[in-house]
């Protein structure tokens, strides 16, 4: 589910990963996290919400013994910046999840 106010660039794929972290940034910097909205890239309590978010979902993936290698979803509107779409995969590499996957539109 691709949230509001969210335009996505193009590509020729789109695939989301089954079960994996999803997390969505809109054109107002409105950061997603899992469908939950949590907060805003454009103020640090924005990107404390998500550092907690993941760091929760690290530590339920350590605790059930489970390894989670799968890639983070992330989904940003076309219009953002790079150093927002920097700060929110630095943030989730520093919270244990290094690998992304961008979700893009598909190219018809």
């Amino acid at each position: 589910n691709v949230v509001e106010d969210l335009t996505l660039p193009n590509s020729l794929s789109r695939d989301f990963g089954n079960k994996a972290i999803t997390i969505q940034v809109n054109k107002a910097g409105v950061v997603y996290f899992n469908d939950e909205e949590i907060g805003n890239i454009n103020v640090d309590s924005g990107i404390t919400a998500l550092r907690e978010k993941l760091a929760l979902h690290k530590q339920e993936s350590d605790q059930a013994k489970k390894s989670d290698e799968r890639p983070v979803n992330l989904l940003m509107d076309e219009d953002i910046p790079y150093e927002k779409m920097k700060l929110v995969m630095h943030t989730a590499a520093n919270s244990g999840h290094p690998n992304f996957k961008f979700i893009v539109q598909t190219l018809q």
